[in-house]
């Protein structure tokens, strides 16, 4: 039987590195990557009922595993996917329900979406509460 070499033995444990470094990277990327740190998952987000106006307030990994239809939350009192972002109304500061985006979940190549369909949105978007324009200036998101 032959005497393996040093220059063997080292080259031997390179591959048998290498082969494990690329087992392990596959495997991570199967299985997922790091979880958020507990305090991030423990802020507060507030969602608004775009039909009764209540908001409701859960930590953020709850609203991760929370059931969503279509970026709409279920509200856990009436059991409807109506929970939606919020925003404060320019006109008189109340918390109110975001509009929908046009296009949403899509890349503005994919939608067709242009700024000006963005603008028009927002232009028209009037404040549930006091009826008021709840955009100060169209465009410059919320």
């Amino acid at each position: 039987m032959q005497q393996l070499t040093r220059k063997q033995i080292i080259i031997v444990l390179a591959l048998i590195l290498v082969i494990g470094a690329s087992i392990g990277f596959t495997l991570k990327r199967q299985f997922g990557g790091p979880e958020p740190p507990d305090e991030t998952l423990a802020q507060l987000i507030e969602k608004i009922d775009a039909e009764t106006l209540r908001i409701v307030a859960k930590p953020l990994g709850d609203w991760q595993e929370w059931p969503v239809r279509d970026g709409k939350y279920q509200n856990p009192d009436t059991g409807k996917f109506s929970l939606v972002d919020l925003m404060k109304c320019a006109s008189c500061g109340e918390k109110i329900p975001a509009p929908e985006e046009p296009g949403k979940g899509l890349s503005a190549m994919e939608s067709g979406i242009t700024t000006a369909d963005i603008e028009a949105v927002e232009a028209a978007y009037r404040c549930p509460k006091c009826g008021g324009p709840a955009f100060a200036e169209p465009g410059m998101g919320y």
